[in-house]
């Protein structure tokens, strides 16, 4: 039979089809890159060329403006007629290469005659002007063209002369030509270079130079002589940093791709086996054995498993506390056929003393001594009567909710000296000293007197009842806003075994000398439920055969 697959290894599998999609994922997004680094470059290339053109127009517009200027002026109309002398030339034309930093300057009469040249000594500039020129500059009037000199690629703007009411330059004909030249020279190219932010190469490129395309942004300007022919060229490059980076980036991505990929194959392995594959295996621990220990680990475990810790944790709880429910339910129904068999008797023992007495009443023969003892017998039953049915009206009023607090100003010296006054002959029958520590002192507080009362009746009468010898103690002492009460006695006290439930309802002192005690085990139960109801805590200090000090607090209130 085929062993079906663990969880191991599905979850492996999805970790394979997670790297897979991934690596897919990867490849979309290198191919995503690359159009867009080519959309860039191709954007980054158009607004380079744009550039360019444009610096390299606004050079050229400022030569071509200078010859529109000067040739649009009626003294030199007047001059190109009547004939100019040299010196007018130089102090009128000569100055238009040192003003607007030009290399040549020359004037043509009408009939294409050179009449004037100047240039710089250094520069081998004569004659450069190609007679067939002329023609074409006579139809368009103005015109600009580079031409090859001995002394480099030069940008020429040239115009026909005409006077100043010949705006157009078609009412007249021309007077003459100006020629203005400018060199491409080293010096003019490098300020170029420095303007646009790139070298600038003359010629051809090579083959290696032109493939580099992706790395520099390159542009591309053609010098045109006037007959439209090419006579030499410019390349623009500029280094592309974009496209640089990307090239040099992508390798490191793929290695960086492969490495992670490797660190969160083997991250996830770890993860998994750590916080899945443990942790499970636990639960199926758990679920066989259920061992605290091993819930123990599994809420040490992340996430949504020590959550589950926590159920099964609740669970162990649960179960224990229904077992210790049922053992509750069970000793339950000891108490109430305990409770039914008290009640019986401390119902019965009263009734019968009550019934017996009073039958002796009537024999006439009895004496007065003997009246008065017997009326006294019968009215200690009543009392014990009422007090037994008073703590069985308390607790059905507080299990129903219809207790009431009802506060006043209260002397606690009233209080404990009433007490005193009630226990004292039931102490000294006993041979117990009954001691009330605060004598002589006294405060006022705002509680409910009948509930104080009765907490302190009821703590009283157990350390009597409870106690064969020595002193019983109680009293008070304040304690920041809270009154701390305290009886004390020197009885048989409480073994460990009742210390838990010794506020439960029907509990007396030990269980196997409880046959030796009256009451329904009701005084503490009502003690403790008036203590909270009242707004404090009860709790006792206890030691076999040593005796007992129960504590209660209240609050301290005017």
């Amino acid at each position: 039979m085929r062993k079906k697959e663990g969880i191991n290894s599905r979850l492996l599998q999805i970790i394979a089809f997670a790297g897979i999609s991934f690596l897919l994922l990867f490849a979309a997004i290198i191919v995503l890159q690359k159009r867009q680094a080519d959309m860039i470059h191709k954007e980054s290339l158009g607004q380079f060329n744009r550039e360019i053109t444009s610096i390299i127009n606004l050079k050229s517009t400022g030569l071509r403006q200078i010859a529109f200027d000067y040739t649009y002026w009626d003294e030199f109309a007047t001059v190109m007629q009547t004939g100019a002398t040299n010196e007018w030339f130089e102090n009128n034309i000569a100055t238009i290469l040192s003003s607007f930093g030009c290399d040549y300057v020359s004037v043509y009469d009408k009939d294409y005659k050179l009449v004037y040249e100047h240039r710089f000594e250094l520069q081998n500039l004569s004659k450069i002007v190609p007679p067939e020129v002329f023609p074409l500059l006579n139809e368009k009037k103005l015109l600009n063209f580079f031409i090859e000199t001995r002394s480099g690629v030069m940008e020429v703007a040239s115009a026909s002369i005409h006077p100043t009411f010949d705006r157009e330059r078609k009412a007249t004909k021309p007077y003459g030509y100006l020629f203005i030249g400018r060199l491409w020279n080293s010096e003019y190219l490098g300020a170029l270079s420095t303007l646009t932010n790139s070298s600038i190469h003359t010629g051809e490129f090579s083959k290696e130079a032109k493939s580099e395309s992706s790395l520099k942004l390159k542009s591309f300007f053609s010098f045109t002589g006037w007959d439209e022919k090419e006579i030499g060229a410019l390349w623009f490059v500029r280094e592309n940093p974009i496209e640089a980076l990307y090239n040099k980036s992508w390798i490191y991505m793929f290695f960086v791709l492969v490495f992670s990929m490797l660190i969160i194959w083997f991250s996830l392995r770890y993860s998994i086996k750590k916080w899945v594959v443990k942790p499970i295996n636990l639960i199926e621990l758990i679920l066989k054995r259920e061992s605290i220990g091993d819930i123990i680990k599994l809420k040490k475990s992340f996430g949504e498993f020590s959550q589950i810790g926590v159920l099964f944790e609740r669970y162990i709880i649960q179960k224990e506390e229904l077992r210790e429910a049922k053992e509750r339910e069970e000793r339950a129904d000891v108490l109430k056929t305990q409770f039914l068999s008290n009640i019986s008797h401390e119902i019965r023992t009263p009734v019968n003393g009550i019934i017996g007495f009073s039958e002796l009443l009537k024999d006439e023969a009895i004496t007065k001594e003997q009246r008065d003892e017997y009326i006294s017998i019968i009215q200690n039953g009543g009392e014990r009567m009422i007090l037994l049915i008073n703590d069985l009206i308390n607790m059905s009023k507080m299990e129903s909710g219809q207790e009431e607090v009802v506060e006043s100003t209260i002397s606690l010296n009233s209080v404990f000296e009433h007490l005193f006054n009630f226990f004292k002959l039931d102490a000294s029958k006993k041979g117990l000293y009954l001691k009330f520590a605060n004598m002589g002192s006294d405060l006022l507080i705002s509680t409910d007197r009948e509930k104080l009362f009765i907490i302190l009746n009821n703590l009283i009468k157990n350390a009597i009842k409870y106690s064969t010898k020595g002193t019983i103690e109680y009293g008070y002492k304040k304690e920041g806003e809270m009154l701390i009460f305290f009886v004390k006695d020197q009885g048989i006290g409480i073994s460990d075994n009742l210390k838990d439930i010794v506020f439960d309802r029907f509990i007396q002192g030990e269980s196997n000398k409880n046959k030796n005690y009256d009451g329904l085990g009701l005084g503490l139960p009502i003690a403790k439920a008036y203590t909270e109801l009242l707004g404090g805590t009860i709790w006792f200090d206890s030691e076999v055969d040593k005796g007992t000090t129960f504590y209660f607090t209240l609050p301290y209130k005017l």
